[in-house]
């Protein structure tokens, strides 16, 4: 699971830092640099791991921390 303030990739709205851990619905608020406001994103979802300062999600499509 990721954290509050990770970096995330999601193939579709881009990257974005996780804002909060909502645990009873089992998702993530996450605020996206190219969107303007946050978005809920299910735990499911695949997002990717983001190195700071990279420009590109780490290489596994399956990563989900």
């Amino acid at each position: 699971a990721f954290g509050v303030g990770a970096r995330v990739h999601h193939r579709i709205l881009g990257f974005g830092t996780v804002e909060k851990v909502d645990e009873e619905n089992f998702g993530y608020t996450i605020r996206f640099d190219n969107v303007a406001t946050p978005r809920a994103i299910h735990f499911e979802y695949p997002l990717k791991a983001v190195v700071e300062g990279d420009t590109t999600p780490l290489a596994n499509p399956d990563i989900h921390e």
